[in-house]
């Protein structure tokens, strides 16, 4: 896809790179730094997330949307950043890849429709779960 998964919650940019960063009292470089905001970007998001998905009025959710909306596009704003400088190497999606996402996300959400209706039919009170993949479809 068009954009590699090296930035996560089980990464740092230096476990990746091999760089020691700060450790041992060294100082940060340029790229630690800005590595280590877009990987504290990324956590900021997910637990805004949760607690969209947790959030128990409209209004709190709405607080949580609205901050998740633009952290999402200060998260992109820094990956962009990192990668004018080459510090994040992607390869543009192939439009099949695309269509994969796509088809697989348009799959989900119509079985997630079905067993929520079957839940609501049989009152069973089984929840609906959302594919990660789909959610920001």
């Amino acid at each position: 896809m068009a954009a590699n998964n090296n930035w996560n919650q089980n990464n740092s940019w230096n476990q990746i790179n091999g760089n020691s960063g700060a450790q041992d009292g060294q100082k940060w470089n340029d790229q630690d730094i800005i590595g280590d905001l877009l990987l504290q970007e990324k956590q900021i998001i997910n637990s805004y997330g949760q607690n969209i998905v947790e959030g128990s009025s409209d209004p709190l959710r709405g607080v949580f949307q609205a901050h998740l909306e633009q952290t999402a596009q200060d998260q992109f704003n820094v990956f962009q950043q990192m990668q004018q400088r080459g510090w994040y190497p992607t390869s543009p999606a192939k439009p099949e890849d695309l269509q994969t996402v796509t088809d697989t996300c348009t799959r989900h959400k119509g079985m997630l429709v079905q067993q929520s209706n079957r839940a609501a039919s049989t009152r069973a009170g089984s929840t609906a779960r959302s594919c990660t993949i789909c959610v920001m479809t």
